[in-house]
């Protein structure tokens, strides 16, 4: 009798110990594999400092005075009044995977996680910062893990994110063509997106987990993590998931008519509205892909090579690409200032 006690007791402490462990594990950050970015940081750097050697610094000057500074602060206030609008949004996806977190704090933990996004061009350094802000300040609350369910919130997130400008683009492709690209290559563009949205409502009713198979049996907790993240996905009701897609479809809409078009106000341009919306649409779906370069030096690259074609100084369409990395640093920055704030808040 005495040994059953004390055999209990041994087993209730090992539990609490691994219990310890599983919690101090949660708590550690993020560890990121930083060559992968380092490499992206020289490649874009790179393409901005070629492109301004290839115009001059003087004439890239010249174009910024000529700028209009108004248009340009508005387009910056309203690009803060849209990550309020994205963090509304993930407040509902968190709530439909039943996890509580208010607006307040998702919009402050996806302001401060732009600031990864100036150490490290590209969306996954701040994607990374929000995972870790967003298990850390939950996981505070609920006193759980709930990481699973906060991936699969993100990851519906990007789908839905990515499902609306797709609904923006299809259109915009044969409505609105771009100059100096084949018809065949948009046409399989806008099939690509055709499919990527039916993919996108059929997801939610397809055996997911049989893919589950690919990952090796010795990884049980990665399968794990991976089962419960797709149970919470297919946990959503399709009504919320149109709606979300609804949501974000007027949410580029209503980017492109505030900050891009004072962006475009700012620089003086006179491109049709819808031929101007194709390009730039093009330039967003092209951030979303995860293997792209990203960040700053993208658009520096890529505006050059569409604008072409509309009579436009390589001054100009390089210097729009600026702009709208001029719009990522200052967002960082004060992502910057907010996260000192909330570190020295901490730890003094």
């Amino acid at each position: 009798m005495k040994r059953g006690k004390t055999w209990q007791r041994n087993l209730s402490r090992s539990r609490r110990g691994c219990s310890c462990l599983r919690q101090a594990r949660h708590e550690q950050p993020l560890q990121v594999n930083m060559k992968s970015y380092f490499l992206k940081v020289f490649v874009s750097v790179g393409i901005v400092v070629f492109l301004a050697n290839r115009i001059g610094w003087g004439d890239l000057a010249l174009v910024w005075k000529s700028v209009r500074v108004g248009s340009l602060v508005a387009a910056v206030l309203a690009s803060f009044f849209f990550y309020f609008f994205s963090s509304l949004i993930l407040k509902i996806i968190f709530s439909a995977h039943g996890l509580k977190l208010n607006i307040r704090s998702i919009f402050l933990i996806n302001v401060r996680s732009m600031f990864y996004s100036l150490l490290v061009p590209g969306d996954l350094a701040s994607v990374t910062s929000r995972f870790h802000h967003f298990n850390k300040k939950i996981r505070f609350s609920s006193n759980q893990s709930v990481a699973p369910q906060i991936m699969s919130s993100m990851l519906c997130d990007r789908l839905f994110n990515l499902g609306a400008l797709m609904l923006w683009f299809m259109p915009l492709l044969i409505v609105a063509p771009l100059q100096g690209v084949g018809s065949g290559y948009q046409k399989v563009g806008a099939l690509v997106g055709i499919l990527f949205f039916i993919f996108l409502i059929l997801a939610l009713k397809l055996p997911l987990p049989i893919f589950l198979s690919i990952i090796p049996r010795s990884f049980t907790r990665v399968r794990h993590f991976f089962s419960e993240a797709i149970e919470s996905f297919q946990g959503m009701p399709v009504s919320l998931v149109m709606g979300t897609v609804g949501l974000y479809f007027a949410y580029h809409m209503l980017f492109f008519w505030t900050v891009d078009v004072l962006l475009v106000k700012s620089v003086g341009w006179t491109i049709p509205w819808l031929e101007l919306a194709s390009i730039i649409f093009l330039v967003r779906f092209i951030r979303f892909i995860p293997i792209s370069i990203g960040g700053i030096g993208l658009r520096e690259g890529i505006y050059p090579l569409l604008l072409a074609g509309y009579g436009l100084s390589l001054e100009q369409t390089v210097f729009f690409g600026f702009l709208g990395s001029f719009l990522v640093i200052v967002s960082g920055l004060v992502g910057g200032i907010l996260e000192a704030y909330v570190w020295f808040g901490e730890h003094h």
